[in-house]
C-alpha cells in the first residue's frame, strides 16, 4: 500500500536580499524578501513566486469578477472576528482624529437625512436611559415608519416637513416603551401640543 505523501513543511521566512527570485506571473526578478514578494510559509524562503504588484492585479481582477462572493466572505470574517475588527477601528480612529472628523463630515454632506433620523434616535434613547425604559429603536426603523406612514403625521395627516418629530405614542414619562412598537412620526405642531398627554387623554384617541 502507498504511503500518503506528508504535508509539504513550513518554511521559516529568512530574508535573502543576497538572492534573486523569479516572479511567475510578470517575469521580473526581485531580492527574495517580503518587501517585494508575498509571504507564504509553504514556499522556498517563506516567500511566494508572486510580486506584490502583480498580487494586488490579481486580487483586484478577483473582486471585480466576483463582487457578492468577496462581499459574503468579508460580512462573515467580520462576524467571526468581530471583537478583533471593532477594537481595531477605535485604535484607528482614536489615532488619527483629524480623517475621522473629515469622513463624519463627508457623510454628514452626503446624507444629511440619515443624519437628522440618526440624531433623533441617539436623543430618544438617552432619554430612554435616563428614565430606565426597556425598549430601543434604530434608525431604520423610523426611516421605515415614515415609509408606512406614507410621510404624513400620525395625529392629524399632515404632510410630514424636515421638522417632523419621532412621538412616544405612550410617553417615556408615562412609562411607554423606547421600541419600534411605541412610535409614530408626527407633524412638530401635533407633538409639542401632545406632550406627556396618553393619545385619549389628548384627543379621545386610541393608540
Amino acid at each position: 500500500m502507498d504511503s500518503v505523501p506528508s504535508k509539504r513543511p513550513k518554511q521559516l521566512y529568512v530574508p535573502r536580499p543576497d538572492v534573486e527570485m523569479q516572479c511567475f506571473r510578470c517575469k521580473a526578478k526581485y531580492p527574495a524578501t517580503s518587501e517585494w514578494f508575498v509571504k507564504n510559509v509553504f514556499k522556498k524562503f517563506g516567500l511566494e513566486y508572486c510580486c506584490h504588484q502583480c498580487n494586488r492585479k490579481k486580487q483586484q481582477e478577483y473582486r471585480a469578477s466576483n463582487p457578492e462572493k468577496v462581499k459574503d466572505q468579508k460580512a462573515a470574517d467580520y462576524h467571526k472576528h468581530k471583537d478583533a475588527y471593532l477594537r481595531r477601528a477605535t485604535e484607528y480612529h482614536q489615532n488619527n482624529p483629524e480623517v475621522n472628523r473629515l469622513a463624519k463630515k463627508r457623510y454628514s454632506e452626503n446624507h444629511p437625512e440619515r443624519v437628522k433620523i440618526a440624531a433623533r434616535v441617539a436623543q430618544s434613547k438617552r432619554r430612554s436611559l435616563k428614565r430606565t425604559n426597556a425598549g430601543s429603536h434604530t434608525r431604520a426603523d423610523v426611516e421605515l415608519l415614515i415609509k408606512t406612514q406614507n410621510e404624513k403625521c400620525w395625529w392629524c395627516g399632515c404632510k410630514l416637513s424636515d421638522k417632523y418629530h419621532v412621538d412616544h405614542r405612550v410617553a417615556l414619562s408615562r412609562g411607554g416603551s423606547n421600541s419600534a412598537n411605541n412610535l409614530c412620526i408626527t407633524c412638530e405642531r401635533c407633538n409639542l401640543s401632545k406632550g406627556k398627554k396618553l393619545p385619549h387623554e389628548w384627543s379621545n384617541r386610541l393608540l
